[in-house]
């Protein structure tokens, strides 16, 4: 029985070995110098926005790294994972690692090292790969750049001014949907602020988040600005958040009765009332509707009585020289000022907002 010939690689001599295979004429080594094992097909066209990061996927911006660079690494590594494939003699290949180098003239590549399989051996090959790299500003840096934008939210107050404490909790809630890179500019306004944002749906969830947490009226409106490329009509969106002025611990008038407002929380008012000893709550939109209707309304906006606490057990307020005995919600102290209401023949003293007294 004639002895198999012991194959020899042409290039360096080694001979035939586990792992070192001779395939056709070359040893695996030697092929891996001499010829490209794997290729990344498909396209390696990469759309990415110079100034915050953003790429396109399927014709829609997503928000990048943070950084252009990495952003581009980022998305050359998807793009090789997502098409590798072997070139025969090469059965399999797994990558291990893409360095992303840029060159002169704006030119990337990306520096692929895999591992391949020939022969039931396995060898490490590093081939560049050239990107087609698009630097394109996205539609939010370009309005941004331009001071355009495509919505507004204007935070108001009943009161006539919005306070810091307001502005801080809207920002608060404004960070859980949007960010920086949303809000074109901050127009400080004599009653309150307004936000140019690229985003209207940014927008609407700001605002709703705003009415759900803070009990404000949210009005939107639409104005025509120009046409798209497209050749439709181009909107832009305002959206009106005005904010309730009363605060905790202060009296209004609910249908009548005297009451106390105790707080605000997952949309609902919460208001005790005093000579029926209960507690309502009224959702944001009821209480606006109400509060148009003239079914709520505010001390400052009745015509009452003022007075001063001389005693609270019992509870007596001197009003216009008379000394006279009131009902009351707890908290109330010697000298503090009240506004009396009078409901089905009984006195109520509802505490006057800080507010007004700094004012007096």
């Amino acid at each position: 029985m004639a002895r198999r010939r012991r194959r020899f690689c042409v290039k360096c001599g080694a001979p035939d070995s586990p792992d070192n295979p001779v395939v056709g004429h070359l040893c695996l080594k030697c092929l891996v110098e001499e010829s490209p094992l794997f290729e990344v097909k498909g396209s390696k066209h990469i759309v990415v926005c110079p100034i915050c990061s953003s790429y396109m996927v399927d014709n829609a911006w997503v928000r990048g790294t943070g950084d252009v660079e990495e952003t581009i690494r980022m998305l050359a590594e998807r793009t090789v994972e997502a098409n590798i494939s072997p070139i025969p003699p090469a059965e399999e290949v797994e990558v291990e690692g893409v360095r992303v180098e840029r060159r002169r003239g704006g030119r990337y590549v990306a520096r692929v090292t895999a591992l391949v399989k020939v022969g039931g051996a396995e060898a490490r090959q590093t081939l560049p790969i050239e990107l087609d790299v698009e630097k394109r500003p996205c539609p939010k840096c370009l309005m941004k750049s331009g001071k355009d934008y495509d919505a507004v939210l204007q935070i108001r107050s009943e009161r006539g001014d919005v306070t810091q404490e307001e502005l801080r909790e809207a920002g608060e809630l404004f960070a859980k949907v949007g960010s920086g890179e949303d809000i074109v500019e901050l127009v400080e306004q004599r009653t309150g602020l307004d936000v140019l944002l690229t985003s209207k749906e940014v927008a609407k969830r700001a605002a709703q988040l705003m009415r759900f947490n803070m009990g404000a009226k949210i009005i939107e409106s639409h104005s025509v600005v120009g046409m798209r490329r497209d050749g439709k009509v181009r909107t832009r969106l305002t959206i009106s958040v005005r904010l309730p002025s009363i605060r905790e611990g202060e009296g209004l008038i609910f249908k009548g009765e005297p009451a106390i407002f105790t707080g605000f929380s997952r949309g609902k008012f919460h208001v005790y009332l005093l000579p029926s000893d209960r507690e309502v709550k009224v959702a944001s939109d009821d209480w606006w509707s109400m509060r148009k209707s003239g079914d709520i309304a505010y001390l400052g906006e009745r015509r009452l009585r003022l007075g001063t606490v001389e005693s609270v057990e019992p509870l007596k307020v001197r009003s216009e020289g008379e000394l006279v005995e009131a009902e009351g919600p707890h908290g109330l102290e010697e000298g503090d000022e009240v506004y009396l209401v009078e409901y089905k023949g009984k006195l109520y003293a509802l505490p006057r907002p800080d507010e007004e007294q700094s004012r007096a």
